[in-house]
């Protein structure tokens, strides 16, 4: 069966396989958190960075919104 992850701090992607019997997709989607915010300090020597965005399944399809930060890495209010 398909599944969706969600709050995943360093993914955010959309794999595909299938069996005999339907295409299956895995969607992970980025977290809602700013990691300069002082409450994620511990991931300041990470070598991967958080990503910000959220999915969407519409008629059965799945789709990764990128949400669109300014400089300073707090969130606009648009999606791409």
């Amino acid at each position: 069966m398909s599944c969706v992850q969600g709050h995943f701090h360093s993914k955010f992607k959309i794999e595909y396989w299938a069996n005999p019997d339907a295409l299956f997709f895995a969607m992970q989607v980025g977290c809602l958190i700013q990691q300069t915010n002082m409450a994620f300090t511990y991931s300041k020597n990470f070598k991967t960075k958080f990503i910000m965005g959220c999915g969407m399944i519409i008629d059965s399809t799945p789709r990764l919104m990128p949400m669109v930060l300014n400089k300073e890495g707090k969130w606009i209010g648009k999606l791409v």
